[in-house]
């Protein structure tokens, strides 16, 4: 363990051993890593903790691509809502989760993004939902993001293969593409809602890699996506930067606003 952050864990909570921290305690996290993230992001700390202001609204809804086959759809997105809503709960976080299906607005996104009949582009779809007076408390609508299941590919990328989701964590939407399988979506939409919670690149936000087991064959956080268990690494860069939200945001004496209160 780095010497600086044995010393500094021990001067705030009276403990020496890392590993004998209870990864459920939110608690006792805002005590270790909402003080001083230097210890645990590697980034600048403006960089590190940027979170979409939308995503900061804790409700996440659900929509369907009309062309998928109507048997199908509240499969896919309950899949892709238990995969996020796993996520959160680790994390301790506290979000509501609303399922609104084919919605006009949306099949007109997609419309407009498409490449061709089989392909559109998720950021032109993200791009359009970022900018919807849905999201914009001035105009009636309340801060959210989106997840969009579409049965179109996304673009074929310069090696010759195809992502079948996306995030970019600056905006507030996941693009599903081309559903398999209720069981791929679910874990598909945990890697991807890895990104969109905060954590821009999978372990490249740590600062002390060394302290951790290497794990990242087996992350949720991992292109590959072969399985749906996040790594301490990825877990402790995202609960790092929902407490320095936390701490910003939260008046003193209040319940946690982004996390759970039980």
């Amino acid at each position: 363990m780095d010497a600086n952050l044995k010393k500094w864990i021990k001067h705030q909570v009276g403990i020496e051993k890392l590993d004998s921290i209870n990864r459920s305690d939110i608690r006792l996290k805002l005590e270790i890593t909402g003080h001083n993230l230097k210890y645990i992001l590697k980034t600048s700390e403006g960089n590190s903790c940027w979170l979409n202001k939308n995503v900061k609204g804790q409700l996440i809804r659900f929509f369907v691509d009309s062309s998928i086959p109507e048997h199908q759809r509240k499969d896919y997105m309950d899949s892709a809502c238990a995969g996020i809503k796993e996520l959160i709960d680790e994390l301790g976080l506290d979000f509501k989760y609303e399922f609104w299906g084919v919605e006009s607005n949306t099949q007109e996104y997609i419309k407009n993004s498409l490449k061709d009949e089989k392909t559109v582009d998720p950021r032109k779809i993200a791009e359009q939902t970022e900018k919807e007076r849905y999201k914009d408390p001035e105009r009636g609508g309340i801060p959210h993001a989106d997840v969009v299941i579409t049965n179109k590919y996304l673009p074929q990328k310069r090696n010759g293969t195809r992502d079948d989701g996306w995030c970019d964590f600056s905006l507030s939407t996941i693009v599903l593409s081309y559903p398999y399988n209720p069981e791929y979506i679910k874990k598909l939409a945990k890697h991807e809602a890895v990104h969109m919670l905060g954590c821009n690149d999978h372990h490249k936000d740590i600062r002390n890699p060394s302290l951790y087991p290497k794990e990242v064959s087996k992350c949720a956080g991992n292109p590959s996506i072969k399985t749906s268990y996040l790594c301490l690494q990825c877990y402790d860069v995202l609960v790092a930067i929902w407490l320095h939200h936390e701490k910003k945001d939260r008046k003193p004496g209040d319940p946690f606003k982004y996390f759970r209160n039980d």
